[in-house]
């Protein structure tokens, strides 16, 4: 991927009228092939159709659901600042991603930490084997306007 592309991102929230959707976004570097850069990232994804392959869902899924509980503990916080850090910008950091999750979930924080806390590698496999295939995946190619 590293000579195809150049930064790569993934999320779930893309929330459209019709529906939430996964997405991986992509930078093609110039004269890359989609299609191989569309195959990789397939690879990269199909190992999570296998129940045996998520075995982090959990932990990961316990640590969104203490995320979502509320804003991390200061103190411990603090113990975990680098020492070339000023105590003020690790409190802006803090406000800023905390107002972020706030703006993007606001009263579904409660009921998002506990749906977290209950997700097992089982769900992860079920999900993609039912919306990650083929006939459901959207491809949308933008392009720079060509110099005039």
């Amino acid at each position: 991927m590293k000579g195809l592309t150049g930064y790569i991102h993934c999320g779930v929230d893309l929330v459209t009228p019709e529906q939430v959707y996964l997405y991986v976004s992509a930078s093609l570097k110039p004269g890359a092939d989609i299609e191989k850069v569309k195959q990789r990232i397939g690879q990269l994804l199909n190992p999570l159709k296998q129940p045996e392959n998520n075995t982090q869902v959990s932990m990961v899924a316990q640590g969104l659901s203490t995320e979502f509980s509320g804003p991390p503990d200061m103190k411990t916080l603090m113990q975990h600042k680098p020492e070339n850090i000023p105590e003020h910008l690790m409190f802006l950091q803090l406000g800023v991603s905390w107002g972020i999750v706030e703006y993007q979930y606001g009263d579904k924080l409660p009921q998002l930490a506990s749906a977290f806390a209950d997700v097992a590698a089982t769900d992860v496999a079920s999900v993609v084997n039912r919306y990650l295939t083929e006939d459901r995946r959207v491809t949308l190619l933008l392009t720079p306007r060509a110099s005039e």
